[in-house]
C-alpha cells in the first residue's frame, strides 16, 4: 500500500504542477457532466485504461458482487452498492470533493476545509460499514490474491512508476525554467492529463484500493477481523 501511496501522491504533484489543477476524480467526473473538457476526459480515460491493463498486469481485481453470493443476497447487495454509490456521489458533490481531492491534494496543500472533510467522512464510513457489518458482505477472494504480483513485483512497478513521474516533471521544470515566459501548450497539458490519470489509477491498483474487501476490512470495526494493510 506504501508503495502505491508514494505513485499516488507524485502523480498529484506532477498533475497540479504540470496542468495547474487539483487532482479529483470526483471533480473530474463532475466536470464531464457539467463543463466537460477534453482534459477531464482525458484523465477519466486514463483511469478506465490503467484498469484493464492494471488487471492484466498487476491482477488482484475482485469480483462483484462476490461469486459465491445465492440470488437473493446478489440482488440485496447490488440495491446496496447502488444506494451506497448514488450516496458517494452526493455527498462528495456536497463536500466538493472526495479521497484524491481531499485527502491526498487537500490535505498536502494545508487546506483547512480538507482536513475537517477528510475525518468526518472517514468517520462516517467506519460507522457505516461497522453498522452494516460490511467486511462480512465482502469477504477477501483468495483466488484474486493468488492472482496477484508478488510484493517485490509490485515494488518494482512502483519503483519504475515513480521514477517515471519524476523524469517528467523534471523535464516540465527544466523547460519552464528555460523558458520562464511560456505557457504549457493546451496538447501538453491534455496530454499530461491522460498521463495522470493512467499513473493514478495504476496507483490505486498497487496500493489494492481497488480491492472492496480491502477498504470493507479497514473501515469495519465489527467484523472480528480488521485489516490495517492499507496503512502499509
Amino acid at each position: 500500500a506504501m508503495a502505491g501511496g508514494a505513485v499516488l501522491g507524485v502523480t498529484v504533484m506532477f498533475k497540479t504542477g504540470v496542468t495547474g489543477e487539483v487532482l479529483g476524480v470526483s471533480g473530474s467526473t463532475r466536470g464531464l457532466l457539467y463543463a466537460p473538457t477534453l482534459g477531464k476526459f482525458n484523465f477519466i480515460l486514463g483511469l478506465v485504461v490503467s484498469g484493464i491493463i492494471m488487471n492484466q498486469l498487476h491482477g488482484g481485481f475482485e469480483e462483484l458482487p462476490p461469486l459465491d453470493q445465492s440470488t437473493g443476497d446478489r440482488v440485496r447487495f447490488l440495491l446496496r452498492l447502488g444506494f451506497g454509490g448514488a450516496m458517494v456521489g452526493f455527498g462528495t458533490a456536497l463536500g466538493n470533493g472526495c479521497t484524491s481531492g481531499h485527502g491526498l491534494t487537500g490535505l498536502a496543500r494545508l487546506a483547512l476545509r480538507s482536513w475537517v472533510a477528510v475525518p468526518t467522512f472517514m468517520f462516517c464510513a467506519a460507522v457505516a460499514a461497522t453498522a452494516f457489518g460490511t467486511a462480512t458482505d465482502l469477504p477477501p477472494q483468495p483466488f484474486r490474491e493468488e492472482d496477484s504480483v508478488t510484493v517485490e513485483g509490485t515494488l518494482i512497478i512502483s519503483a519504475i512508476l515513480f521514477a517515471v513521474v519524476l523524469v517528467a516533471f523534471a523535464a516540465a521544470a527544466v523547460y519552464w525554467r528555460r523558458n520562464p515566459e511560456a505557457e504549457p501548450a493546451v496538447k501538453g497539458k491534455i496530454a499530461a492529463e491522460l498521463f495522470s490519470g493512467l499513473v493514478f489509477g495504476a496507483g490505486l491498483s498497487l496500493s489494492t484500493m481497488v480491492r472492496p474487501s480491502k477498504v470493507a476490512g479497514f473501515l469495519d470495526f465489527g467484523s472480528g477481523r480488521w485489516d490495517g494493510s492499507l496503512m502499509f
